[in-house]
């Protein structure tokens, strides 16, 4: 379906509407934000510049939601209704604007120690988010290559967050992000399996498959200490949601959304307090 024809005005802001998009942003900044040391270093909760990194990637987030069906319109010559396109131009900048505001403002509060590493993980951020968006102008954003990287793009948001407050730069702080990645892998796993069940095809296989490497890969980073025992312990209402969706699909999308908001709250909430409570036991 087209976009809408509206009268003039930019409208209301267009905010994504499926459930799996805000859980790709918040989950990685809820990991992050748990994790995060003081300015110090110490245990002692996010720092200003964390919590400003929050606004700037979902302004960040939302910009490229505002831009991305005009200019893939654009770019493929499809016709729009009068407006839309200043419209979409006019959230695209605002929300650009807040997020480059935030953005300046978590920079400019970052511990001084800090800072190398925090541009460092900023920099990986941003070129893997603007990958994936040159793959969805192309018209191959959600190929299994597109929606990996943008979702590692999101991912990376947690040890971002961890380093603005003065967290090393080290294997744990990755394994917050590598423990979003994971959540993240297990549901477009999930997704497409019930999608390729509902065009009449089998996608069983595949999901299944791709569950054994997330458990053997998870177990690796248990072993590892990359990743605590209690995020380990995250994953199993996400193990359990699989299991129970492919022996019993949701009936609808409607429903597998809502399955999927439980499941990633309920995975969210148990990793956030593992991370939290391993932060502040150092």
């Amino acid at each position: 379906m087209g976009p809408k024809s509206r009268g003039p005005g930019p409208g209301p802001p267009p905010l994504p509407g499926e459930h799996g998009a805000w859980a790709i942003l918040v989950i990685p900044l809820a990991l992050g934000l748990a994790a995060a040391g003081g300015p110090d270093g110490a245990a002692g909760g996010p720092s200003a510049a964390a919590l400003l990194l929050v606004p700037a990637l979902t302004f960040l987030f939302l910009s490229r939601y505002a831009a991305l069906p005009a200019a893939v319109r654009l770019l493929e010559g499809k016709p729009v209704p009068p407006g839309f396109l200043g419209r979409r131009l006019f959230w695209t900048a605002a929300y650009l604007g807040v997020s480059l505001a935030c953005l300046f403002a978590a920079l400019s509060s970052t511990p001084s120690g800090a800072y190398a590493a925090t541009l460092w993980i900023a920099g990986a951020t941003a070129l893997l988010g603007a990958a994936q968006t040159v793959l969805a102008f192309a018209g191959r954003g959600r190929t299994l290559g597109g929606e990996l990287l943008g979702m590692a793009g999101l991912a990376s948001a947690a040890p971002l967050v961890i380093v603005a407050s003065g967290g090393p730069v080290d294997a744990r702080t990755l394994g917050a992000g590598l423990a979003a990645l994971g959540y993240f892998v297990s549901s477009l796993a999930f997704v497409r399996a019930w999608r390729a069940r509902a065009r009449g095809r089998t996608g069983a296989g595949a999901c299944i498959a791709a569950h054994l490497v997330l458990a053997v890969a998870l177990a690796v980073l248990w072993k590892r200490g990359i990743i605590p025992a209690g995020a380990l312990a995250a994953f199993v209402p996400v193990f359990a949601r699989t299991a129970w969706g492919l022996g019993y699909p949701p009936p609808t999308i409607r429903t597998l959304g809502w399955r999927e908001v439980v499941v990633a709250a309920a995975f969210t909430g148990m990793a956030a307090a593992t991370l939290l409570g391993r932060a502040g036991g150092e």
